[in-house]
């Protein structure tokens, strides 16, 4: 699933939230993550192939996200109310969802 970077804004755009944080992050990885997130809730019927492929890449920046989220809070250490601090929390919260949505996919793909 490749998409150019106007093909990928007018995906996140659809969701308020999800503008707000591509802007917050300002990151070409996580505007691609929100993408796929809007794209398989706006058609949930992906054929097993598209789902394999999405599983990998998902899982590819579920990872990079959770090693940013952990430099952030055993490094970096941003205290509360700083930017990077509700990064780090939104990095975690990242992770989170988007390993049960490989989860989901998983199961698709075994069930089809």
């Amino acid at each position: 699933m490749t998409m150019d970077d106007k093909s990928i804004l007018e995906l996140i755009s659809k969701v308020d939230e999800f503008v707000e944080i591509s802007d917050l992050f300002d990151d070409r990885d996580m505007d691609i993550a929100l993408s796929k997130v809007v794209r398989i809730v706006s058609n949930p019927d992906i054929n097993p192939a598209s789902a394999t492929t999405a599983i990998i890449h998902l899982q590819a920046l579920a990872t990079k996200f959770r090693i940013q989220a952990s430099w952030l809070k055993n490094c970096s250490k941003p205290k509360p109310g700083e930017e990077d601090y509700k990064k780090k929390n939104m990095l975690f919260s990242m992770v989170e969802a988007i390993e049960a949505l490989v989860n989901a996919l998983k199961y698709a793909v075994r069930s089809g």
